[in-house]
């Protein structure tokens, strides 16, 4: 947790975004100390800064416009927020679910099907195994629950909640 932003640093994944980016970034009117202060964590951490998020939908112009000039790309993400939920009045008997953490192996291999095929990491094998690696790293953060869904045994989805104090992003 730094002053402007949450970091997640892994110099062992350099590469791999989840691994490396600043997140709920405060986009204050003078970019400049905000990106001194999360850069010279990373390199005090040995690791480069793969992406930034806002902590607002959109970026102020004059910061959006500096983190271009670093060499950064903006992409645009889409948000749906949940306002009244009833569930379904009648579940599959045979789903389990269960925390993520009490079983690696099977998230983990999800995890590899996500990189070859969503990730277009397919053809790439150290590719593949260094971003199912980074995403198995996240399952120890404290603001992260994942949850494995099975039916008949069978690992088929997984879901989880990042949550910032008062605020859950699934």
């Amino acid at each position: 947790q730094l002053d402007d932003a949450v970091v997640f640093t892994n110099a062992d994944r350099p590469k791999v975004r989840l691994a490396n980016y600043a997140y709920e970034v405060r986009a204050r009117a003078d970019p400049q100390p905000v990106v001194d202060q999360i850069t010279a964590h990373f390199e005090h951490q040995g690791a480069q800064c793969q992406a930034w998020e806002a902590d607002q939908p959109q970026w102020p112009q004059r910061f959006a416009t500096y983190l271009e000039s670093l060499g950064f790309v903006p992409v645009t993400e889409v948000v749906f927020a949940l306002q009244q939920y009833t569930p379904p009045s009648k579940f599959n008997q045979e789903l389990q679910i269960i925390p993520a953490r009490a079983s690696y192996s099977e998230v983990r291999r999800l995890y590899e099907t996500v990189a070859e095929t969503e990730l277009n990491a397919a053809g790439d094998l150290d590719g593949t195994r260094c971003l199912a690696d980074a995403m198995v790293d996240r399952l120890d953060e404290p603001r992260f629950d994942l949850f494995l869904g099975r039916i008949g045994g069978r690992p088929v989805g997984i879901a989880g909640c990042v949550t910032l104090g008062n605020i859950g992003v699934i």
